[in-house]
């Protein structure tokens, strides 16, 4: 069985920005709302000067001033009516300058233009700066350094900040360089901010051919965080590695992504298709609502949300060891359902999937793979995601009898009180479900 590895050592690496400028026009235009202060009009940008600006970029305009206190002016043609609007601008030894505000703003220019007005300057030309931020790489040992399964660390890939405007054309490239060392499941974790609206959007796709990683498909997503993809296909890592990666979305910010990789399990893999033999396990029911909550995270095609159990109960897992089997029951689940449970791994606590057992009983199931997830489970909880399905129970099934049960004999001690399936006090030899400190749990 592979997971992903529950704490990365991060591997540095600088990022530096570099500036690239284009001039997209030159001339000499007179500046003049008043031309008895002096002779001149203003001056509208000519069509297709701006193609490819984008949110972040600075607009330099040179200008000489012909009067002692000339007047500067910058406008767009915002909305469905064009009304110009007014842009912020700053004056500074004979160059205006305005950094573009919203991806909105950089589609209405692109379109539009701009339209230069004032009083007594001239305009010499514009110049259009675009702030490159791709990171500078380590040097590449890949022919040295042989890549080991299980011992090569997290990658950076990108930090920083990329807006996806609501328009879905903006993306982040990660040229193919930087995934020399991937494997199979290794995982492409991308970090988002900054939602514009209800949800945000990510597909994420090898260059050439071009194929997008499972799970991502204009994936929909409704709150920041974290958002770990696992790549289990050698042809796709193939891709990757020979032409790069794109990240494309909207409605949303990327500050970080991340290569993680996985580590062995000591635990031997389950069919995820077989049953879990729980004969002889203590089942402790951590989690049981009065009625069954919806799973979603895709509200507008199924209403419902995401179970966070570090927000319903901090001490949910407390206890958790390896090998204990962490169950959710579902109910009223959908032919078309899907299903999913993360934990939070890492010093940036980053969603990470973990490889569940999917029965046909109606649950879902996890088996610790070792004693520092269990602690990172007990400590950040876990959570629980997918789509047209319904939770109605969270259990943890473990070969260690609780506290104040004895394992050979199941006996309870004198102030604890056990009942049976229907609520109702029964002798101590009922195998039953037995309440020790305020807990339910159920002998097998």
């Amino acid at each position: 069985m592979k997971k992903i590895v529950s704490l990365f050592v991060a591997l540095a690496v600088t990022c530096s920005l570099f500036a690239s400028q284009r001039t997209v026009w030159t001339g000499n235009e007179p500046i003049s709302w008043n031309t008895e202060v002096y002779a001149g009009t203003q001056f509208e940008t000519p069509e297709g000067i701006f193609t490819g600006l984008t949110i972040g970029d600075t607009i330099l305009a040179s200008v000489m001033a012909a009067i002692d206190e000339p007047q500067y002016v910058l406008t767009y043609k915002a909305g469905e009516s064009w009304e110009w609007t007014d842009l912020e601008t700053t004056v500074t030894d004979d160059t205006m300058t305005y950094i573009v505000e919203t991806e909105e703003i950089a589609n209405y220019i692109t379109e539009r233009g701009l339209i230069f007005r004032g009083q007594g300057y001239n305009l010499l030309a514009i110049t259009i700066t675009v702030q490159d931020t791709t990171p500078v790489l380590p040097p590449d040992t890949t022919d040295t350094v042989p890549v080991i399964p299980g011992e090569h660390v997290m990658e950076i890939l990108f930090e920083g900040t990329k807006v996806l405007g609501a328009s879905g054309e903006d993306n982040l490239g990660i040229e193919a360089s930087r995934f020399a060392g991937m494997i199979v499941g290794d995982s492409i974790t991308v970090d988002i901010t900054d939602l514009t609206d209800s949800y945000c959007q990510l597909n994420i796709a090898a260059n050439e051919p071009w194929t997008v990683i499972p799970g991502t498909e204009w994936n929909a997503l409704s709150a920041a965080g974290h958002y770990a993809y696992v790549v289990e296909n050698e042809t796709l890592i193939e891709a990757i590695q020979t032409s790069g990666l794109t990240i494309q979305g909207k409605n949303c910010t990327i500050t970080r992504v991340t290569l993680s990789p996985y580590v062995e399990d000591t635990v031997p893999p389950v069919d995820p298709d077989a049953e879990i033999d729980y004969t002889g396990l203590y089942e402790s029911i951590v989690y049981q609502p009065e009625s069954p909550v919806a799973i979603s995270w895709d509200s507008e095609t199924w209403p419902g949300t995401k179970l966070d159990t570090r927000n319903l109960d901090e001490t949910m897992f407390v206890g958790l060891q390896e090998n204990d089997i962490i169950r959710v029951t579902i109910v009223e689940a959908e032919e078309n359902a899907e299903f999913s449970m993360q934990y939070k791994a890492g010093d940036d606590w980053a969603w990470t999937d973990l490889t569940i057992n999917l029965a046909t009983e109606g649950y879902m199931a996890y088996r610790v793979a070792n004693d520092e997830m269990a602690m990172l489970i007990a400590d950040r909880g876990l959570v629980i995601q997918g789509i047209r399905y319904k939770v109605s129970c969270i259990s943890v099934f473990s070969t260690n009898a609780p506290e104040g049960l004895d394992e050979t004999n199941n006996a309870i001690r004198e102030d604890d009180i056990r009942y049976n399936i229907l609520g109702n006090p029964v002798d101590a030899s009922y195998k039953g479900i037995v309440i020790l400190n305020g807990k339910k749990y159920i002998q097998r």
